[in-house]
């Protein structure tokens, strides 16, 4: 009678603890207080102790409960629950621009709005540029950027580097526009090919190369040269023109 009672009173001694396997091999007896997907609090078994132990559950590969149940811990990239570090890069889709450098050199207003699909590289572009203030020292022979009255770009802009806060481009754009004769010879008086009002279509293609910069949030500069591969009327030697361009962005 009394080696069976003993072996039942072992049986429920041991059906009367938690096991907790961890992933290192060790086992630990335990009563489980509570278990969440985070970790784990329970008191010793043997020996039993007043203290509450709390481990973390990536250290756990199982449980067997006291009842037989079994719950199983996956293992956890732990790096896909780190929440991603501030990093000093913006991505925006619009940005809204206005060239200063074209004002100070060529005495024109350029206004230009891009918008940025995504985060992806590429960008579509328009720019309209104004003459508001022509140079004194106008050129006899025509040039893109100080001749035409008024001039519109369309195209598109590639990024080399992804998103961040310093990036290079190179884009691609038509140009459209007019230009009046009489600005158009304005060191030759003596040639009298027309007035103001005598205006003429011109375009061409255009090459852009670039950096951009966002200074914080909504704020960057662009600064780069436009040079023209292909133009009607043909534009001088000294045709490329240098933009800076402060951008709101959004």
């Amino acid at each position: 009678m009394l080696l069976p009672a003993a072996a039942l009173l072992i049986s429920l001694q041991i059906a009367a603890q938690d096991l907790i396997y961890k992933k290192n091999g060790e086992i630990v007896k335990a009563r489980i207080l509570e278990a969440t997907d985070a970790s784990l609090s329970y008191k010793l078994y043997n020996p039993v102790d007043s203290l509450t132990h709390i481990i973390n559950t990536q250290a756990v590969d199982s449980i067997i409960y006291r009842n037989g149940t079994k719950t199983t811990f996956k293992k956890v990239n732990i790096a896909a629950y780190q929440k991603p570090k501030e990093q000093n890069f913006y991505n925006t889709h619009h940005l809204i621009g206005l060239d200063l450098s074209g004002y100070v050199f060529y005495g024109s207003l350029t206004l230009s709005y891009e918008y940025l699909p995504g985060k992806a590289n590429w960008g579509y572009k328009v720019a309209f540029a104004k003459i508001v203030d022509r140079p004194k020292n106008l050129s006899y022979a025509f040039n893109f950027n100080m001749t035409p009255d008024w001039s519109t770009r369309l195209g598109i802009n590639y990024y080399i580097f992804p998103v961040r806060t310093f990036r290079i481009g190179t884009g691609l754009y038509y140009i459209f526009g007019k230009y009046s004769i009489y600005n158009y010879y304005a060191y030759e008086p003596s040639e009298s090919y027309g007035t103001s009002g005598d205006n003429r279509n011109m375009s061409g293609v255009v090459l852009s190369i670039f950096g951009f910069y966002n200074l914080n949030k909504h704020l960057a500069f662009n600064p780069g040269f436009d040079i023209p591969l292909i133009m009607s009327p043909t534009s001088n030697s000294f045709n490329t023109a240098f933009r800076c361009e402060i951008l709101f962005n959004f």
